[in-house]
């Protein structure tokens, strides 16, 4: 009885103030890791540290093909040199939207230009989370091609108090909707979201 009264005295004092195992430090948590994504996601700073700082547009606004008429979205890339196209509209998540984390994600070709699919699928895929995993592809509700693919990191980006930012579908959804030209072939604009819309 003795020793196991002196064993047990000897694992609360250990727990008290002993040296933890090697190669832990005492008190020690896991880190959180870095989120790493190509945009949708990022925090303003980040996204223009690969940007650029945003044009705001004015309510109703038009830039190329993409008509803008919230007043959350800014614009990135072409937006300095008159008459230019914007690449990038992006609108944040957030009670403050200017300085949320990036939410909608559009690009667009340049008047007159226009990519392959697969060129869109790169450089779509390029923009969002390092873990999104491919789920399906299919059309959106006006019937363009659409994917949908999901990440685990992207339901922590978004504060969820005031409104849903998945747009009533699963956490950690996201939408990749294409634009097609007139003779369907070619992508001429896509617009990045969370939420599922197909």
């Amino acid at each position: 009885m003795r020793r196991v009264a002196v064993v047990l005295m000897s694992l609360v004092l250990a727990g008290l103030g002993a040296a933890a195992p090697p190669g832990i430090a005492r008190g020690a948590t896991t880190p959180t890791p870095a989120f790493r994504s190509g945009g949708l996601g990022l925090s303003r700073h980040d996204w223009e540290a690969k940007h650029g700082k945003g044009v705001t547009p004015t309510s109703g606004s038009a830039s190329g093909s993409l008509a803008v008429s919230v007043w959350a979205y800014e614009f990135y890339g072409g937006v300095e040199k008159p008459g230019a196209v914007a690449k990038y509209l992006v609108t944040y998540w957030g009670n403050d939207q200017r300085n949320g984390n990036v939410w909608n994600i559009s690009y667009q070709w340049d008047d007159g230009q226009e990519g392959t699919m697969a060129e869109a699928r790169a450089l779509s895929r390029s923009l969002l989370p390092a873990d999104a995993a491919f789920v399906r592809s299919g059309t959106d509700q006006q019937g363009d091609p659409m994917d949908v693919y999901s990440s685990h990191s992207l339901v922590a980006r978004y504060d969820a108090s005031d409104a849903d930012p998945w747009g009533g579908g699963p956490p950690g959804s996201i939408s990749v909707d294409y634009g097609l030209d007139p003779t369907g072939t070619g992508v001429t604009d896509f617009a990045i979201g969370t939420g599922n819309t197909g």
